[in-house]
């Protein structure tokens, strides 16, 4: 009986802390940005252009990362935590947190061609 206590513990000791990180995501951002051709209230703006697994493509990310300074010229790898927001008509239904900074590389990212037309020039 002993021995199923102590195993029922661990078990549970593991699965907690798995769960401690389940909203957490490993980022790469480019060292450019996207200056969004839409220009209408949902859309415009300046997007971050990541990875969100290192043989990804590139996509575009629009919302903001909180805690996060961008610097051109240097891509990143960080972690962020995936908060779920209120839902307002006008707020995406998650936001990211900046949990850490893995990696600052100063690097031209290999962006694809159909992103460099719209390249923010800062």
């Amino acid at each position: 009986m002993r021995n199923i206590t102590t195993l029922f513990v661990l078990l549970c000791l593991t699965l907690s802390g798995c769960s401690k990180d389940e909203n957490s995501l490993i980022i790469t951002i480019a060292s450019e940005r996207f200056q969004s051709p839409l220009q209408d209230e949902m859309n415009a703006g300046v997007w971050f252009l990541s990875k969100k697994y290192q043989n990804d493509n590139w996509a575009l990310l629009s919302r903001d990362i909180e805690g996060f300074v961008y610097e051109r010229g240097y891509e990143y790898m960080i972690k962020v935590t995936v908060k779920a927001t209120e839902q307002y008509i006008d707020q995406p239904p998650v936001k990211y947190i900046l949990k850490k900074v893995i990696s600052k590389e100063r690097r031209d990212s290999d962006i694809p061609e159909v992103f460099r037309n719209s390249l923010y020039e800062e």
